[in-house]
């Protein structure tokens, strides 16, 4: 099932079972159940700044087993690499509003273009 969340309108409409709020300036206020349950968390922080990438990477850190997958602007890419080891990918994101940035994706496993078109 895929459901299109645009807004937090949007997301207080879902059952409180299925949604967890979460703030990228409170890092690690999710539920403590939650810590080093995930195979593959997917990222994409609200703003290109280094504290906003910083506390996401924060809380992918404690929410992950293994796998990163983090889309962002290609101007943080160093500070993906420096925090979370990730490297610049072969899929890059794109927005219908054809956003002055430059968009990429990272991850911290190569296996990842094997699964994306060339």
């Amino acid at each position: 099932m895929f459901t299109y969340l645009n807004t937090i309108n949007d997301f207080k409409k879902l059952p409180e079972t299925n949604f967890v709020f979460y703030d990228f300036n409170a890092p690690v206020d999710v539920p403590r159940d939650f810590r080093d349950q995930f195979s593959v968390v997917i990222a994409d922080p609200p703003f290109l700044s280094d504290e906003c990438i910083t506390k996401t990477a924060i809380t992918v850190k404690y929410l992950g087993k293994d796998k990163i997958i983090f889309c962002t602007g290609k101007k943080m890419t160093d500070m993906c690499d420096r925090l979370m080891s990730l490297k610049v990918r072969k899929f890059a994101p794109k927005h219908k509003n054809n956003l002055a940035n430059e968009f990429c994706c990272l991850t911290n496993y190569d296996e990842f273009d094997e699964h994306m078109p060339s």
